[in-house]
């Protein structure tokens, strides 16, 4: 179950997902399962489920790079749920550039701990600007972020 795509077995680059993602298993703020590539995306939404779930994507196999989990945290529907992380519930291939709110609420107390990603806990939420010429890019002058509410223009 994701935001945007449950299963990706393509390239997702330049994309988002705005609203809340709840399932069981494998459960992403973008992609529940990535076999592929996810590149300058992000993900805004709250992510609830028993296990695999992450900010951006629930299991990954594929490599996920310059993408921001903007979620406000992540939920467990069940006590003995398993695999949560910022970026990625479960990992086994490259994460570069990705950063992830550091207030980001987590389900249980280490929900987030050996979730390995190239700037996991960088910055947060007001080092961001979401422009509307491409995606996100890092501005850490700013104070505020702004989301441009239908990625039209």
């Amino acid at each position: 179950m994701g935001g945007l795509a449950g299963d990706n077995e393509g390239t997702i680059v330049d994309s988002y997902a705005a609203g809340d993602v709840a399932g069981v298993e494998v459960v992403g703020g973008l992609a529940g399962v990535n076999w592929n590539t996810i590149t300058d995306c992000y993900a805004t939404g709250l992510v609830t489920g028993e296990y695999g779930v992450g900010g951006l994507v629930g299991v990954n196999w594929g490599p996920v790079d310059t993408s921001y989990a903007l979620n406000p945290g992540l939920e467990r529907t069940n006590p003995d749920g398993y695999d949560f992380g910022r970026i990625t519930g479960s990992n086994e291939a490259e994460l570069a550039g990705n950063f992830a709110r550091s207030d980001m609420t987590e389900p249980f107390t280490e929900a987030f701990a050996e979730k390995t990603a190239d700037g996991k806990d960088g910055g947060d939420l007001y080092s961001w600007q979401i422009d509307t010429d491409g995606g996100i890019r890092v501005v850490p002058e700013k104070s505020t972020y702004t989301i441009d509410a239908d990625r039209r223009t």
